[in-house]
């Protein structure tokens, strides 16, 4: 099974979300974007951009993904309804480019380059598929005892081994040569140093890139944007950005490991998932799929919901690593 971190915390956090929204399940996405998850997404491509072309004004390289952006949007409303939308209709990807432009902006202006001085860009963008060690269990779709060689799961074996696949920002090296995970985020309120280095999607990230280069993998560098076009009155532009190293040891690597086997086994045998929500107290104000849970829960007819406002996902480059970035 082929599992991504969004999909290792969103089994921890509500199982019927997951089954609804994992490419291991029914892979549902809303036809329009939360957003949150298009800011991040446009915030990526544009600094990804810019790391790889860095003499291109990035506010112009946003243009171009924005225009891109709106485009989808316009496909996927005609796709679904049959009709182009009104211009009133994608009024909320107009606001996303709105800011993410003067985002962009302001991030060219209070740091002129697309890595901190000092620091070098080793490998761009990276999508990285790997087994994850320990993950190997028996194969649940045939009989193991005959192993027959039509099995696609475990192509006649008899066993499966879990992989995981991500989507690295970037990979870059300081001043003394020491290998940094780059991940860019937008953040509606600015995070303490202690909740982004317990963050677990930075945690796998650099226990990625360690599988690929091998070792020497040190941390990751945290840069972070506030989804703001200005900074709020009695604040000035030191607030509006944050970029800070985090460094990890071998003990936090190998938990991660061990935790990503542990995940991808139980996901595995989650059959019966979508009878396992988790309606927590703090709401469900940021799920994706919360209107088809509430028509399971009552009884309503959730194929209507589905084909009103969701679409099957694709499995393309995951800017924002299928979740809100936040």
């Amino acid at each position: 099974m082929l599992i991504s971190c969004t999909e290792s915390m969103n089994f921890d956090r509500c199982r019927r979300m997951w089954a609804l929204t994992s490419f291991n399940g029914e892979s549902l996405t809303r036809v329009q974007q939360s957003p949150a998850l298009a800011l991040g997404t446009l915030f990526h491509k544009t600094l990804a951009d810019w790391l790889e072309y860095p003499d291109i004004d990035p506010e112009q390289l946003c243009l171009v993904h924005y225009a891109e952006m709106y485009e989808e949007a316009r496909n996927r409303y005609h796709a679904l309804h049959g009709v182009m939308p009104f211009d009133r209709e994608l009024a909320s990807v107009a606001s996303v480019g709105e800011l993410c432009r003067a985002m962009i902006r302001n991030y060219r202006d209070y740091y002129k380059s697309p890595l901190p001085v000092g620091y070098t860009c080793v490998m761009p963008e990276q999508t990285l598929v790997l087994d994850i060690p320990g993950s190997q269990q028996k194969c649940k779709h045939c009989d193991n005892m005959q192993r027959p060689i039509g099995c696609e799961q475990c192509n006649g074996t008899g066993v499966v081994v879990h992989q995981l696949e991500c989507t690295l920002d970037a990979i870059v090296s300081d001043a003394r040569g020491n290998i940094y995970v780059l991940d860019h985020k937008t953040y509606g309120n600015r995070p303490k140093l202690n909740t982004i280095e317990h963050a677990y999607q930075f945690r796998v990230y650099c226990w990625a890139a360690t599988q690929l280069l091998g070792s020497g993998v040190r941390g990751f560098l945290y840069d972070g944007a506030w989804k703001r076009e200005e900074p709020p009155k009695g604040r000035t532009f030191d607030d509006l950005f944050l970029r800070i190293p985090v460094t990890y040891n071998q003990a936090q690597q190998d938990e991660i490991a061990a935790h990503l086997a542990l995940k991808s086994k139980q996901m595995y045998m989650a059959d019966d998932a979508l009878l396992d929500f988790n309606r927590h107290w703090m709401g469900c104000f940021d799920c994706n799929v919360e209107d088809i849970c509430t028509a399971m829960s009552r009884g309503e007819d959730v194929s209507y919901v589905k084909e009103r406002w969701y679409t099957r996902r694709e499995r393309t480059t995951a800017f924002a690593d299928d979740s809100d970035s936040e």
